[in-house]
């Protein structure tokens, strides 16, 4: 079995299918005498393949993570909100570094991104939603299943030290423009 370009076998391809069907995410019926499903993809040149399901058309697609150093713009951040939720950015922020990664479907990804490319260790990764068109305390929203980290003493979604969060809201205001 193929996915993604790489070979895979029959029993990991199922695993990971029946895991995107737990997600959500959109089918279609690719061979009706033997039941498979296949996702809606990328075809041969790189475009988003689209199906026509009762008027609507579904797409999957790989949301983009950018690791941010220094700066990011509102508006650049507007338009990642909307290419992917609409109103607000999924955000990792690594307060031992003072940098932190947008644009991921899940915040768990961004984490890992950070932990591979930048070194960032888990303690010091929080989940964080961004809404680049509201202003002050609307604007950041510690709520993230990476912050739960009971060997820390944060037993929720949230972002339970003020510490922490001033910290976050410290990294977010100056890369932030």
């Amino acid at each position: 079995m193929r996915r993604g370009g790489l070979e895979m076998s029959a029993s990991s391809f199922e695993a990971y299918y029946s895991n995107d069907v737990a997600r959500g995410r959109n089918f279609r019926a690719g061979n009706k005498k033997r039941g498979k499903l296949k996702p809606h993809g990328r075809n041969k040149n790189n475009a988003l393949d689209r199906e026509q399901t009762d008027g609507l058309a579904r797409v999957l697609y790989k949301m983009e993570i950018k690791i941010i150093k220094n700066s990011i713009t509102r508006n650049e951040l507007a338009r990642i909100a909307e290419e992917g939720f609409g109103d607000f950015v999924k955000a990792v922020v690594d307060v031992g570094q003072d940098i932190m990664a947008v644009g991921g479907e899940l915040h768990a990804d961004e984490e890992t991104i950070l932990a591979e490319e930048e070194g960032t260790k888990r303690e010091d990764a929080w989940g964080i939603n961004l809404y680049p068109e509201k202003q002050g305390e609307y604007f950041i929203e510690f709520n993230s299943m990476v912050n739960i980290k009971p060997h820390l003493g944060n037993r929720s979604r949230g972002v339970e030290s003020e510490e922490v969060r001033e910290k976050i809201r410290s990294i977010v205001e100056k890369m932030v423009l």
